[in-house]
């Protein structure tokens, strides 16, 4: 049965619950789960699992059947929260881990970033790529109409920008990195293998920015992964 459209005087908040809503019905063939107005997919395996992940963000003056609305992007590694998290002794990174949510991601990024540089005939106007888009509802905003644009813009955008970012590869090409933490490109190269890279890596941008005993634990985690960090090293390094 379809979704009853709010009335014209509904609340601002159950009209965005609403377009939410809407876009999780249609993102379930891709495999999206939604809870209220977030929507994400489990997607990758091993390390690279990850969660793909967008949500509706009200407006903070939002009241009454007027307000706006955003749309925030991001592509969160389990395996890369519960590690930092262990290794800083930062104990909320692990318990979020398996908790999609954008303000955790590795990737992050607002709609604007997932859109082309050339508009589209079929875009609301407040749609642009490089600018923070905020949509506006107000008494008059055809729901129905703006639903099927956003979408349309998650089918023809948002899903390929998550699926650009949703790999080791893609989070460190990307360039939304905003939630990507310092030590994540070291980590990478030790579970990959590439030890002589994260040993380089940790000494230039990551040594002097560790206090103990945070930087004993990484340091013995990366020994451990097969990475070489002789004490002398460690003292040559940037600051020490």
């Amino acid at each position: 049965m379809p979704r009853s459209v709010p009335a014209q005087d509904a609340k601002i908040g159950k009209k965005i619950d609403f377009l939410a809503a809407e876009l999780g019905t249609a993102m379930a063939p891709l495999g999206f789960t939604r809870k209220s107005r977030k929507l994400w997919r489990d997607s990758g395996a091993g390390d690279e699992r990850c969660f793909e992940i967008f949500d509706f963000q009200g407006g903070k003056w939002n009241e009454g059947s007027t307000g706006k609305f955003c749309i925030n992007l991001g592509v969160q590694f389990p395996a890369l929260l519960n590690i930092t998290g262990q290794l800083l002794g930062e104990p909320w990174r692990t318990d979020i881990a398996q908790h999609p949510d954008t303000a955790a991601a590795a990737v992050r990024g607002r709609l604007d970033a997932a859109l082309p540089a050339q508009r589209e005939p079929w875009w609301v106007r407040e749609m642009a790529a490089g600018r923070d888009i905020w949509f506006t509802i107000g008494p008059s905003t055809d729901l129905a109409a703006l639903s099927a644009v956003l979408v349309r813009t998650a089918h023809n955008y948002v899903v390929p920008w998550l699926e650009k970012s949703a790999s080791f590869e893609g989070m460190f090409n990307s360039a939304d990195q905003l939630g990507q933490h310092y030590l994540f490109r070291v980590i990478v190269d030790a579970l990959r293998g590439r030890t002589e890279d994260a040993r380089c890596r940790f000494i230039a941008s990551c040594a002097a920015r560790l206090q103990e005993p945070a930087l004993g634990r990484v340091t013995a985690w990366l020994q451990a992964q097969g990475v070489c960090l002789d004490q002398g090293l460690l003292a040559d390094g940037p600051d020490r």
